[in-house]
């Protein structure tokens, strides 16, 4: 309890306004909610910037991670997309290599210009995730994404990369003031040594560097036969943020509350011990069209729902 002296005091401090907000807002005004916006990915990326806009304000959220395939030319992403698909290696390497090299050519101005039209909304971008990366990427193509991430504001780089990738990106962060979340790729097959897929080797990569934190798929790692709940109760103080999707066991993706993601556990696990997790809507269940848009807003809906409750 405030005395009125001490009430003074915040005042005079020019506090009194935020200490009152908090102590009007709910626990889900105080949760870090936001928007995976590779969800966006297969709507036509002609004026996506400005559907992208409207989308966070009709969802009420303020942040999103970059999802960087969709502000690339859009024949850069989808031949990346088309070659993964076909499973074809050659294809695939040609992709990620025309991707290095527009990366590397564009000027920064570009991806300033980006993060300023966001932020004239009240939208910032709080993650980049780097496409094109791998083992393969040069030290300079490693300080590219960097400075990228510097110039949309972002406090930290996401990658679905493994282990060594991981280890030569970490001497970078101090001298480009950034963070790495370890987002890993739960579905890799074991014959990948180097993938982050297990939860141990979750574990076992976030203690490389203090400056490393856990970036969770909970969709994926059901897919994969993991179970969310005990690996976030061992290691929700190095988890930054988990993507909300939902899928079977059987890796199929589904409306929310439909599939074998315990989503609702996973949010009032981070809501009920005012954990500091970024909970990001994840949703890439069918139709993967235009139709996307109300997709995610059920998503969003579904959220609400448990956390009000």
């Amino acid at each position: 309890m405030y005395t009125r002296r001490a009430f003074n005091y915040l005042l005079l401090a020019g506090t009194a306004t935020s200490f009152c907000r908090s102590l009007a807002a709910s626990p889900v005004e105080t949760m870090r909610l936001g928007l995976e916006s590779y969800s966006l990915n297969p709507l036509t990326h002609s004026g996506l910037q400005d559907r992208w806009i409207a989308l966070m304000k009709q969802l009420a959220l303020s942040e999103c991670n970059m999802f960087e395939p969709l502000i690339q030319p859009e024949g850069l992403a989808s031949k990346l997309r088309a070659a993964r698909d076909a499973n074809d290696k050659e294809a695939t390497a040609a992709a990620n290599r025309a991707i290095n090299e527009w990366r590397a050519s564009v000027s920064l101005s570009y991806f300033r210009s980006v993060k300023d039209k966001f932020s004239a909304s009240g939208i910032r971008f709080s993650i980049y995730t780097v496409a094109g990366i791998t083992n393969t990427s040069t030290d300079a193509e490693l300080k590219r994404a960097c400075e990228i991430a510097q110039a949309l504001g972002v406090e930290r780089i996401s990658l679905s990369n493994g282990r060594s990738i991981i280890k030569r990106f970490i001497p970078l962060l101090p001298e480009y003031n950034l963070r790495l979340n370890i987002q890993g790729h739960p579905l890799a097959t074991p014959p990948d040594k180097d993938a982050i897929a297990t939860p141990a080797d979750y574990e076992e990569a976030v203690g490389y560097s203090s400056l490393c934190s856990i970036d969770i798929d909970a969709g994926d790692f059901t897919g994969a036969g993991y179970d969310i709940m005990p690996f976030l109760a061992r290691n929700h103080a190095r988890i930054d943020r988990i993507e909300l999707k939902d899928r079977k066991r059987d890796n199929t993706s589904m409306p929310w509350g439909k599939g074998d993601t315990p989503l609702t556990d996973v949010l009032l696990y981070v809501r009920n011990n005012h954990l500091p997790i970024r909970c990001y809507i994840d949703c890439d269940y069918a139709p993967a069209n235009e139709e996307r848009v109300a997709s995610i807003l059920a998503c969003q809906s579904y959220m609400r729902s448990v956390l009000q409750s």
